[in-house]
């Protein structure tokens, strides 16, 4: 049966459909700006709607995980901060809020909100696993800072994840065409 496209809640929920379809293929090919902008048409649809607010915090939440992927922590960290102005018992968001306050070098803040989920009162299952999930992800964060040296980001170092390259030589072949010669000592490259 052919849908009736006149009614605009009709025509609202297949504009969402084919947006969150867009941008599932964009995400699933590492397409991020085409991800983005799916996921940006979907929030502008469902904002300002009350009934819609679970929605609307899971295509912030997606546009997060999007912003994260594409290297940009600050922009993603906003959304997941907007989600949990929405919604404040939302775990999820309170463990992307930490894993982007690293990111973003506000390692005191990122503890201290996964300090938060370690501290839950263990009244239920979930509430344990909570627990449990953030005490591990603060174990390893706090090993993979000391081992790879995220304190030497404040010296000058490279950040997480980065290794240091040296530039031995250019060799110049054409106008348009370079050939860089780099070395890395760095025990970070593995």
């Amino acid at each position: 049966v052919r849908p009736s496209l006149d009614d605009p809640a009709l025509l609202d929920r297949l504009s969402n459909a084919r947006q969150a379809r867009q941008a599932e293929e964009a995400k699933a090919s590492a397409r991020w700006n085409c991800a983005l902008g799916a996921l940006a048409g979907m929030e502008a649809s469902l904002r300002g709607k009350n009934d819609k607010l679970h929605a609307l915090c899971q295509v912030l939440m997606d546009q997060a995980a999007c912003l994260e992927s594409a290297r940009q922590p600050v922009t993603a960290l906003a959304k997941v901060e907007e989600v949990l102005a929405h919604m404040p018992g939302n775990v999820t968001a309170h463990f992307a809020r930490s894993s982007l306050l690293y990111a973003v070098g506000r390692v005191d803040e990122g503890r201290n909100v996964l300090r938060s989920l370690v501290a839950v009162p263990p009244r239920s299952r979930f509430a344990v696993s909570v627990a449990r999930e953030a005490r591990r992800l603060l174990a390893e964060r706090e090993s993979s800072r000391v081992s790879t040296g995220l304190a030497s980001l404040q010296d000058g170092g490279p950040p997480d994840g980065f290794a240091t390259w040296k530039l031995e030589r250019v060799e110049v072949l054409s106008r348009w065409t370079a050939i860089y010669h780099l070395r890395s000592d760095d025990p970070r490259r593995g």
